[in-house]
């Protein structure tokens, strides 16, 4: 979808008069990329904005006053973010400290790409105060005004240098100024907090062209102040699929290829680097420590592992290019029809035949795998019948 004029945004730009649409989604519109968040930038204050908005039936939600930003919320769940025009007063790397503004071009100073500091207007007009869309065509990345002073206001804009040079950037090589900049104030970076660098780094995991960017961040020495684990990224050209994108993909690859042999202290050690959730440490281990055996019966395979872990482990095997979307689809469907079968013996049976609490949990166990080696088909007076004589 390439549409930024919406119902909902004509709406908001109706109502509110002096607002534009800001950013990414002018950025991708000019692109010609699917458009998945809209955001607005106004002179009206938020407060007023919110009256404003809720005076015309449309739900609003405070979600970051401090900042000037508040969210409006529509009956069929869009809901679109809008900010008033900023002036950053004072930046000390992490934080800013800022006023509301009037004037636009005050606000796009503050933006740190030429290319997201892109407005339009209801009538569809661009306005471009840095020669933002020329440098989209051209396909270059260039910090507003001076690159290392833009990285001292927000040293996360090292990442975010990466992340779009992958994402817009990738077929031309990153100025060396941007490059030198990036690589002085990288040990800064540990100003950040976790979540704030994770966020950006998985950001940069799910573009199609960051291979080159997490090369480049390893060999300028700037990867060692996100995390402590170094990795030969040389070893695996990877393969990124839009449809089947993970950020945890990568990083399972990125510990798969670190030169420490002990999987699991380097899972241990990224998850305190970068606060990752138990479910993503989860996802790490099992990508890194379990493969899909794809020669046996895959009804049996999936009941072992499970419907949510056998899709994450397929997806992860076209991912890395271990099987083609042919193959894939094939399996997919398998698991999408498969239902779980359940062992004919349970805990009830082996208290009838007299077991001991302690041997009940061992022969269920010795159950289910007969169950399974046999593909379901086993009878349970069988599966009772090698077990006691066993």
């Amino acid at each position: 979808m390439h549409i930024i004029l919406t119902n909902e945004v004509i709406d908001i730009l109706n109502i509110l008069k002096e607002a534009r649409v800001v950013g990414g989604a002018v950025r991708d519109y000019i692109l010609q990329k699917p458009i998945h968040d809209i955001d607005i930038a106004t002179k009206i204050i938020p407060e007023q904005v919110m009256k404003m908005l809720n005076k015309h039936g449309i739900s609003t939600i405070p979600t970051g006053l401090k900042h000037g930003t508040i969210t409006a919320v529509f009956p069929n769940k869009v809901s679109i973010e809008i900010t008033t025009l900023r002036c950053d007063l004072e930046c000390d790397g992490r934080h800013a400290i800022t006023r509301f503004s009037t004037d636009w071009l005050e606000d796009a100073e503050r933006r740190d790409f030429t290319f997201n500091a892109l407005y339009m207007d209801i009538n569809g007009k661009i306005y471009d105060y840095f020669n933002g869309i020329k440098h989209l065509k051209n396909r270059e990345i260039n910090f507003i005004g001076d690159a290392k002073q833009r990285i001292k206001e927000d040293y996360l804009r090292i990442l975010r240098a990466f992340r779009f040079h992958a994402q817009i950037c990738s077929d031309i090589p990153m100025s060396l100024e941007m490059i030198e900049a990036c690589k002085e104030e990288a040990p800064n970076i540990i100003k950040l907090s976790s979540e704030r660098i994770k966020s950006e780094l998985f950001k940069i995991f799910i573009r199609s062209n960051s291979y080159r960017s997490l090369k480049s961040m390893l060999e300028l020495g700037i990867m060692q102040y996100i995390t402590s684990i170094n990795s030969d990224i040389s070893k695996k050209d990877y393969y990124f699929s839009d449809k089947y994108h993970n950020p945890i993909f990568v990083m399972a690859n990125y510990i798969r290829y670190s030169s420490i042999i002990n999987k699991d202290e380097v899972i241990k050690t990224i998850k305190q680097e970068l606060k990752l959730s138990k479910k993503e440490v989860y996802n790490l281990n099992l990508l890194c420590n379990k493969k899909l055996d794809l020669t046996i019966n895959q009804e049996v395979h999936i009941q072992q592992i499970g419907y949510d872990d056998y899709l994450l482990l397929l997806s992860f095997n076209l991912h890395n290019v271990d099987i083609s979307i042919e193959e894939f689809n094939y399996y997919l469907k398998i698991l999408q029809n498969w239902k779980y079968k359940p062992c004919p013996t349970n805990a009830q049976d082996w208290i009838n035949l007299g077991y001991k609490k302690e041997a009940i949990g061992l022969c269920q166990k010795t159950a289910n795998k007969l169950w399974e080696d046999g593909e379901f088909t086993i009878l349970k007076d069988d599966i009772i019948k090698k077990i006691i004589n066993n």
